[in-house]
C-alpha cells in the first residue's frame, strides 16, 4: 500500500458526497458506484501527483493519504468481488472523475449510477453564474426584452410559472416554435441547455483558478533556463523543456475549444433553432470526456507545484527543476498519449 501525501480533503465520505468531492476532478467518492463489497464504498477513487487512480483508504493530516493500486486491493480486503474489481479497473482508466465526464463514460460502462449523484454542488452552481452571461442574457432578450436582465438563470426560469409571464406569451410561443418543441416542454428544454452552459462555465473557471499557478511555472521555467548549472545537464534542460512544452498544448487544447464554444454560442442567438441548439449540446458534450482529463491533469499537478513550492522564496532553480524530473513529468503520458479524437496534445518528441 502507497502512502503519499495529497490534497487534504477531511473525512471521507459514507453516504454523503461532499461538495468538495462532487465538484472535484480528481476524486471519485466509490459509495455512488453499485459495488458488492461494502467496505469499499467507504473509500474514494483518486487521482494521486502522479496522476495514478488509486483507492484512497484514508486521508489524514499527519499521516498522508493512504492509498492502494485496485490491483493490491485484495491485500487490504480479504473478501472483494471479482466484479468489483473489474468495475474498478474500468474506472480507473478515466481520465478524470468531474460530473459531466462521469455521465458520458459511466453509461458507455453500463454503471448505473443515482442522477443527483452527477451533478455540481449549489454552491458551486451559485459561484458559475457569472459565467453564464452567455447564455442568460441572450435568453432573458429573447423572452423579456431585457427586463429581467439582472436575473440569473435560476430566476429566469422561474418566472415561466409565474402568471406575470401571460405577457410575454406570444415570445415563448416563438421561441418554441423555433426550437421545434411545445411550449409546456420550453422550460424543461431550456433547463437541459442551461446545464451544458453550466459545463462550459465549470471548466473555464477550473482553468481560471488554476492560471496563476501556471503563471508561476512559467517563471520558475525561465529560471530555470537562465540557471548555469541547469544549462549545464542536458537530461535535465531537455525534461523541463518537454514538460513545459506538453503544459502549454494542454492550455491550447482547453483555449481552442472554449474558443469554439463562444464562437458557436453567440451564432445560436443570432438564428434560433432547434436544430442549432442541438449542434451545440453535441459538440459541447464530446468535448466533455478531452477537458475533463486535460484540466485534471493540469489541476493535480499545479496543485503538486504549489504544495511542493508554495511561494517563490521556497526552492530554487535546482530544486524545482528536480522536482519536474523526478515527479512532475510522471503519468503525463496517460494524458499526451491518450490524443483525443481531433486532437495531439503530445509534446515534441
Amino acid at each position: 500500500m502507497k502512502v503519499r501525501p495529497t490534497a487534504r480533503s477531511g473525512e471521507l465520505p459514507l453516504e454523503v458526497t461532499s461538495n468538495r468531492d462532487r465538484d472535484s476532478l480528481h476524486i471519485l467518492p466509490l459509495h455512488m458506484i453499485p459495488l458488492e463489497s461494502a467496505p469499499l464504498k467507504r473509500t474514494r477513487m483518486i487521482k494521486n501527483s502522479h496522476l495514478e487512480s488509486v483507492v484512497e483508504m484514508f486521508d489524514d493530516k499527519d499521516t498522508g493519504s493512504g492509498q492502494v493500486s485496485v490491483d493490491d486491493l485484495h491485500q487490504v480486503f480479504s473478501h472483494i468481488e471479482g466484479s468489483d474489481v473489474g468495475v474498478l479497473q474500468g474506472l480507473s482508466k478515466l481520465h478524470s472523475y468531474d460530473v459531466y465526464s462521469l455521465r458520458i463514460v459511466l453509461r458507455q460502462q453500463g454503471i448505473v449510477v443515482d442522477e443527483g449523484e452527477l451533478k455540481l454542488s449549489g454552491g458551486k452552481q451559485q459561484e458559475l453564474e457569472q459565467f453564464m452571461g452567455d447564455f442568460t442574457r441572450p435568453l432573458l432578450m429573447h423572452i423579456f426584452g431585457g427586463a429581467l436582465s439582472g436575473c440569473s438563470f435560476k430566476e429566469a426560469l422561474a418566472t415561466f410559472h409565474d402568471p406575470d409571464v401571460k405577457k410575454t406569451r406570444h415570445n415563448l410561443r416563438k421561441m418554441a416554435q423555433s426550437l421545434g418543441v411545445s411550449l409546456d416542454e420550453l422550460p424543461k428544454f431550456l433547463e437541459e441547455f442551461g446545464d451544458i452552459f453550466l459545463s462550459t462555465s465549470f471548466y473555464r473557471q477550473t482553468l481560471g483558478q488554476i492560471e496563476p499557478t501556471l503563471g508561476d511555472f512559467e517563471s520558475s521555467m525561465r529560471e530555470i533556463k537562465e540557471n548555469h548549472q541547469c544549462k549545464g545537464n542536458y537530461t535535465v534542460m531537455d525534461t523541463c523543456k518537454r514538460f513545459q512544452s506538453t503544459i502549454n498544448r494542454l492550455r491550447s487544447v482547453v483555449n481552442s475549444r472554449f474558443a469554439t464554444f463562444n464562437r458557436d454560442s453567440r451564432e445560436i442567438w443570432q438564428d434560433m433553432d432547434g436544430e442549432r441548439f442541438n449542434r451545440f449540446k453535441t459538440t459541447v458534450q464530446s468535448n466533455h470526456t478531452t477537458l475533463g482529463g486535460v484540466l485534471c491533469a493540469l489541476s493535480v499537478k499545479m496543485q503538486a507545484w504549489t504544495q511542493e513550492f508554495p511561494n517563490p522564496e521556497v526552492g530554487g532553480p535546482l530544486k524545482r527543476a528536480d522536482f519536474i524530473v523526478t515527479d512532475m513529468k510522471q503519468g503525463m503520458e496517460t494524458i499526451t498519449g491518450s490524443r483525443p479524437k481531433g486532437t495531439d496534445v503530445r509534446g515534441p518528441r
